[in-house]
């Protein structure tokens, strides 16, 4: 591919169609640039790298054009560093791409962080369950616990005697677990200590859906990256959004 220049020498240049020919016209200040005739450009003229053409017998005192100003990015689009932060398809909120990845995974989180509600105000928090350790005991523990309960339950009568504190004193290495003051079912002291701990962690670990069904389990709060954005994050994570749209306009083309 070919363009002839003035005084019949040429450049080559794939920017060029097959076998077409141009005047080199001049030149950029530091010689990077060649412009030519180009009928298809702005007023039929164009530029051309000097780092893809070949070219002879073009003189040094070929004229020297003042290049166009290099135009700005789009208006909305995001500064170099940031990108969309796109909680949803019209949050163009340019961000970090760590913050980016961190919205991503709140909203894919979501679900598990809300508190529903739905066996009443004593529903417990997502990864908790109720210990049942006698009828109406909502206090929420892990599973395991759970299940170290029913299985303590089970086992009542055999670690029983009769001794100082009645028929249901604790066989040796045994202690009564006490949930409530009168449960007198004998487990490890481990045990014991763990129900204690549960005890006084209760209120921590209960949905109360105060603020309607959206409300989020102990430890999370609302987002807020806009208006009705209930997903459920961390404090530090809500705080970041925060000063991520407050600093918006200064992460974004205007």
């Amino acid at each position: 591919m070919s363009a002839r220049a003035r005084g019949q020498c040429t450049i080559s240049s794939a920017a060029l169609s097959t076998g077409g020919t141009a005047s080199a016209n001049g030149k950029s200040a530091d010689g990077t640039w060649w412009y030519i005739t180009f009928p298809s450009g702005p007023g039929g003229y164009g530029w051309v790298s000097a780092s893809v053409v070949t070219s002879t017998c073009i003189t040094a005192s070929i004229a020297v054009v003042a290049a166009p100003p290099t135009p700005l990015p789009a208006s909305g689009t995001c500064m170099a560093g940031y990108t969309w932060r796109l909680i949803q398809p019209s949050d163009k909120i340019c961000v970090s791409p760590a913050s980016a990845t961190q919205a991503q995974a709140d909203n894919a989180a979501a679900a598990s962080r809300l508190c529903t509600a739905a066996y009443g105000p004593n529903t417990c928090a997502p990864g908790y369950v109720w210990r049942g350790a006698y009828s109406g005991d909502y206090v929420c523990v892990t599973p395991a616990t759970h299940n170290q309960a029913l299985a303590d339950n089970a086992a009542a009568a055999s670690r029983w005697t009769s001794g100082a504190y009645g028929a249901h004193t604790c066989i040796s290495g045994y202690v009564w677990r006490v949930a409530r003051s009168s449960d007198d079912v004998c487990v490890t002291p481990a045990i014991h200590t763990q129900t204690t701990a549960d005890n006084s962690a209760a209120a921590s670990r209960l949905c109360t859906a105060a603020s309607g069904p959206n409300t989020c389990a102990p430890g999370y709060v609302w987002r807020q990256a806009f208006s009705g954005d209930t997903v459920c994050v961390i404090p530090a994570v809500k705080n970041q959004t925060a000063a991520d749209n407050a600093a918006a306009p200064s992460h974004t083309w205007p």
